[in-house]
């Protein structure tokens, strides 16, 4: 899972980089370690906190667009259909593709040959 937090990591740069600036994404995580002393390298274990964070500073609507953003990027890095479901927060999009990752690929069976 150590690819998959860094790939969330940069992500996350990546997408509030695109919408706030660097100034905006120094201050996220400046925001986050005084508020809840969590660093960048901390972040995918402690979204919920990041989405606390944004809140707080601009509200429920623009938390959902960052976070579906952030979501969006994460599942185009992994090379995943993205699917916008209204009701999944950036931590639900994410359980998702650990599931995704996690599902055990199942092999095609062999070709029988034909008797006769």
């Amino acid at each position: 899972m150590r690819d998959l937090n860094e790939t969330l990591s940069r992500c996350i740069d990546e997408t509030v980089v695109g919408i706030m600036g660097h100034v905006g994404l120094e201050g996220l995580y400046l925001d986050l370690l005084a508020k809840s002393s969590v660093t960048r390298e901390e972040l995918p274990n402690h979204l919920e906190s990041m989405l606390a964070t944004l809140e707080e500073n601009f509200g429920s609507g623009p938390t959902r667009v960052i976070s579906r953003a952030i979501a969006r990027r994460l599942y185009s890095e992994l090379n995943i259909d993205f699917v916008n479901k209204p009701d999944l927060s950036l931590t639900g999009y994410v359980h998702e593709v650990k599931t995704i990752l996690l599902k055990p690929s199942t092999p095609s069976e062999p070709k029988r040959e034909e008797e006769g």
